[in-house]
């Protein structure tokens, strides 16, 4: 109400979860109402509904409310962390999930200069790792990859050098040897992996196959040796 009543050419649009979306369905009924209650990373928004009294000023001072879903809210906190050193709750990042996410460009193709408002740190750290770990896998840059090699002493270095040659940072490696879905003498090899993005996991992947890796049966990729097994 503030930037109206001193800039009233100023577009004000707020931003909901689209798991809660009590706003925009109000709106849309032209009255209040209730929606379901739902877990959201933006939980200082997780509210049914507007009151009367919010709902007719949202309704008299903001020009469009619009929604992003789960996904955006968590590459939001993680970009705040990684390039603005902020460490801001998912409601408070709702504002810059809009515009990562385009929805605010849905409805305002060409905004000019935008102001975003970030409020709020109160998030926990328990769930503030789960989040991030999660924005870091919509990124592309944690990835998991399952190679079948032959259970034999220098297989897994070998795999794992020529991931260091391609730049990918091993963060956890899971090693199976009994299982049914697997020859004797093979085993599965599950890394948990950080690369920089997409174009370096294709990276990784030609560089496992320069050193001879293809596609696996019953898994992502396979050495030689393990491709030659009797499956």
């Amino acid at each position: 109400t503030a930037i109206k009543a001193v800039r009233p050419g100023v577009r004000v649009v707020g931003v909901q979860t689209a798991v809660m979306p009590g706003i925009v369905a109000s709106l849309r009924s032209g009255a209040p109402v209730a929606v379901e209650a739902a877990r959201t990373v933006a939980d200082g928004t997780a509210v049914a509904g507007p009151s009367a009294l919010t709902f007719d000023l949202i309704q008299r001072h903001v020009d469009h409310v619009i929604t992003v879903p789960e996904e955006a809210i968590a590459r939001a906190i993680v970009l705040l962390i990684e390039r603005s050193r902020l460490v801001v709750e998912g409601a408070g990042t709702l504002g810059v999930a809009a515009v990562m996410s385009g929805a605010l460009a849905a409805v305002v193709p060409s905004p000019g200069k935008t102001a975003l408002v970030l409020s709020g740190g109160n998030i926990d750290v328990t769930a503030l790792g789960r989040i991030v770990a999660r924005g870091l896998l919509l990124e592309g840059r944690q990835r998991t990859l399952t190679v079948a090699a032959a259970n034999v002493p220098g297989e897994l270095a070998r795999i794992t050098r020529a991931m260091a040659e391609a730049g990918a940072n091993v963060i956890e490696v899971r090693h199976e040897i009994v299982t049914p879905d697997l020859p004797l003498g093979v085993a599965r090899l599950t890394f948990r992996l950080e690369v920089t993005g997409a174009e370096a996991f294709e990276a990784l992947l030609d560089m496992l196959e320069a050193h001879g890796l293809r596609e696996g049966v019953a898994t992502d990729l396979a050495t030689p040796a393990a491709a030659a097994a009797a499956w």
